[in-house]
């Protein structure tokens, strides 16, 4: 409930299991509004949360801030109700979702958000529209259908695609409402939407980090440098700095200002010593605060960094520092 102070500090509470030392997938059985597979992404405001709950491919929303282990979800996107797990499950269905985040809708009301899902099995970033105070408690279908997409042309295509309006299994996702920022993970590439606008269903990127135009897609393309990328899983933006999880080449990539122009080079790097390092934790046996082993995912609050440092997610291989770090500031 407090930021976390010292090493390895006790959770307050637990979702998705009724103790902390339970862990079975879905509690080990049917799946319901307050059990979990695989959760990979959250958000939160500070009171409002939303968690991936991949294996079950849809995403979890409480209205309020959970106060009990084990509390379940208000809401559900992705899914008919609560019970139902099948990814595409319909054609307003979810398959192993990754990650999510909220944003305003500009000139929307402040209970008002857009919701991005980074809906990695369908190859797309699916946009919904909710209202916190009267989003529908384990909504039909029609409640929470999505509205739009980025990475495909229509509400039912998922083909994985190497252009400037495609994606493949795109890892990450954040927005301030007009802009837009995907990690583009077996793209080995970020994609930007800055038009000033809401992007529009399927519309092209303006900008491409990590690749030197829209149709490459090779890892560490050019060679490794503060250009190239590979296996981008996270992205964040503080309001002016912009974070990259470069999960393959364990860093993480930081702009001072937002990028606007293609392969436009990162401004500095945590986790290796330069832009012409890679290894694994560094190159050491073992981790510190600042190396890693296949960073996950990143959340930036307060000046604070929060990595989540170990699992790759384009074969599912768990590195083996099994973390979270907390840089103080950055």
């Amino acid at each position: 409930n407090t930021p976390p102070v010292g090493n390895n500090p006790a959770a307050t509470r637990v979702l998705g299991q009724t103790s902390f030392t339970a862990a079975l997938a879905d509690r080990g059985g049917a799946a319901a509004s307050n059990t979990l597979d695989t959760p990979t992404g959250v958000w939160t405001n500070g009171n409002r949360l939303l968690v991936v709950d991949s294996g079950n491919s849809r995403v979890l929303g409480w209205r309020n801030w959970p106060t009990s282990d084990g509390q379940a979800a208000d809401f559900v996107l992705g899914q008919t109700d609560m019970t139902t797990v099948a990814g595409n499950n319909g054609s307003n269905r979810l398959n192993t979702p990754t990650a999510v985040f909220a944003s305003p809708i500009p000139a929307g009301g402040v209970d008002d958000n857009y919701i991005w899902v980074a809906d990695r099995g369908n190859n797309r970033v699916v946009q919904y529209q909710v209202t916190w105070r009267t989003v529908p408690l384990d909504p039909p279908a029609a409640a929470l259908s999505h509205i739009a997409v980025l990475g495909q042309a229509s509400l039912t295509a998922n083909a994985a695609a190497t252009t400037q309006a495609g994606l493949s299994a795109p890892r990450g996702v954040w927005s301030d409402g007009t802009r837009v920022v995907v990690a583009d993970q077996t793209n080995n590439r970020v994609m930007i939407w800055d038009s000033g606008t809401t992007p529009a269903m399927g519309a092209n990127a303006t900008y491409v980090l990590g690749q030197p135009d829209f149709t490459s897609a090779t890892a560490n393309n050019g060679g490794l440098s503060a250009s190239s990328m590979n296996l981008p899983t996270s992205v964040f933006v503080d309001g002016t700095r912009l974070f990259v999880v470069d999960s393959g080449n364990h860093r993480i990539l930081i702009w001072d200002t937002f990028p606007t122009s293609d392969f436009q080079a990162a401004d500095r790097v945590i986790g290796q010593a330069n832009f012409l390092s890679n290894a694994l934790n560094g190159g050491f046996n073992y981790p510190t605060a600042y190396l890693f082993n296949y960073p996950n995912s990143l959340w930036v609050d307060a000046g604070r960094l929060f990595i989540a440092d170990g699992l790759r997610y384009a074969d599912f291989t768990t590195g083996t520092n099994n973390r979270v770090v907390v840089i103080p500031s950055y």
